[in-house]
């Protein structure tokens, strides 16, 4: 028998052998390690204990018989590998400045040196340090190229912290998948899933049609014909400002009534078509008379025309952007950066309307909706990659919505008018004549 009562200290043992090796000991049940106190507990006790050390000898004898193979070298691929492929794929873009800005803190943070898989570990000493950080305004470039900034006192905002966190994200994914890493893609670890800071959602707000005429007065007054003309086009195609400032005459086709933005024009990188209507046709003629006279300039001064041709790639009449600034007097016409700056900042103080120009947008995808009901034809025709982005604007323009409510007002009408007249105490009437007098 293999289990038997040790008398002298009132205990059931077990003993047996295995391959030879003699097993001895207590008999404890080794799942919920109660001591067995019969003679049936002893045996379902040893029954387990003797299944147990079976399963272990196997698998000792199953790891002696496996081939021991050499551990993999532990990456150190360094964080500035992807960061410098990230900014070589945003070249050119819209968006490259703000990239490089990202870049320069990020690793100056963390180090160039510092390899991939250690940064997710050290994230949340990134955001602590972020959200101390100042707001900086970009005021222009000195003398050597430098850029310069001016350092506002408010912190800066979740919503930055997050354009920040994205970078990092995109920059290991592109990294990732680039072709030429395709035989190092097992030693490049995943991209890091960093948890975005909250937001605050911002309902979109259309510009009213009675405040659109107010901005295009102010528009002449403050002597910004090229932003007036720019702000047209946005309410009527529902492109972007970065958008609109760099299309070319060469990609608006007159006939068929649409523009072809280019994918490094589009803040999505995807190229798409803007269809056209009359109003913004006519804006556009209105821009192309500036055109007209910036080429005679630039075919009366060959110097000027060298200039142009390296800043701006203008080679031809229809490399002219459509959106040109002219300066006052007999400046020559340039082709802008960026519409909603410093011109937009004007008007809207001597309008006295705090309106962003992005709510153009709004305006243009309202008013589509309204008119047409078609969500998907205006996610196409303002390029939203998702189509909740577009329905965000479908709940201020939805008669289903407003027909809902109106029929809650017939269906339970109230009496709104007061009842008793509001009373002015004594009190008061003397505090106002005090006043008057």
């Amino acid at each position: 028998m293999s289990v038997y009562q040790n008398k002298q200290r009132k205990k059931w043992c077990y003993a047996f052998n295995i391959n030879g090796e003699r097993y001895t000991g207590y008999c404890e049940n080794p799942i919920t390690r109660e001591i067995a106190t019969t003679k049936r507990d002893a045996l379902k006790a040893e029954k387990l204990i003797r299944a147990e050390i079976e399963q272990r000898i196997i698998s000792d004898e199953a790891k002696k018989e496996e081939i021991i193979l050499p551990l993999p070298v532990p990456h150190s691929i360094p964080l500035i590998e992807p960061i410098t492929y990230r900014l070589e794929q945003m070249q050119g873009m819209a968006s490259f400045p703000s990239a490089k800005t990202y870049a320069t803190e990020i690793l100056d943070f963390f180090g160039e040196a510092t390899p991939m898989d250690k940064v997710e570990d050290r994230i949340h000493l990134y955001i602590d340090y972020s959200q101390k950080q100042n707001v900086r305004v970009f005021k222009g470039r000195d003398e050597k190229g430098n850029n310069l900034y001016e350092v506002k006192p408010e912190l800066r905002s979740a919503k930055s912290i997050n354009e920040y966190l994205k970078f990092l994200t995109k920059a290991y994914r592109e990294f990732k998948a680039a072709p030429e890493n395709k035989k190092i893609k097992h030693l490049i670890p995943d991209p890091p899933e960093f948890k975005l800071l909250k937001t605050a959602k911002r309902v979109p707000t259309p510009i009213p049609y009675n405040i659109t005429q107010t901005y295009l007065e102010a528009f002449d007054e403050a002597l910004h014909a090229h932003t007036r003309l720019a702000y047209i086009i946005c309410v009527q195609t529902g492109m972007r400002a970065k958008e609109c400032a760099r299309i070319r005459e060469r990609q608006y086709y007159e006939t068929e009534r649409y523009l072809a933005l280019e994918p490094e024009q589009t803040k999505t990188t995807t190229g798409r078509y803007v269809h056209v209507n009359d109003i913004a046709h006519q804006a556009l003629m209105e821009c192309r008379k500036i055109g007209d006279y910036l080429w005679g300039v630039l075919q009366q001064y060959p110097h000027l025309a060298a200039e142009y041709q390296k800043e701006y790639g203008i080679t031809g009449r229809r490399d002219i952007n459509f959106i040109l600034y002219r300066r006052k007097g007999t400046g020559v016409p340039r082709p802008v950066k960026h519409v909603s700056t410093t011109a937009w900042k004007t008007t809207k103080k001597a309008v006295g309307i705090n309106y962003r120009w992005h709510d153009t947008r709004a305006a243009f995808c309202t008013d589509t909706l309204g008119a047409n009901g078609d969500v998907t034809a205006v996610q196409q025709l303002a390029g939203h990659r998702d189509i909740q982005t577009t329905q965000k604007y479908l709940f201020a323009q939805d008669s289903r919505l407003k027909r809902a409510v109106n029929n809650l007002a017939e269906q339970r009408p109230l009496n709104v008018e007061t009842v008793n007249p509001i009373k002015i105490s004594r009190k008061v009437e003397r505090a106002l004549e005090k006043t008057a007098a």
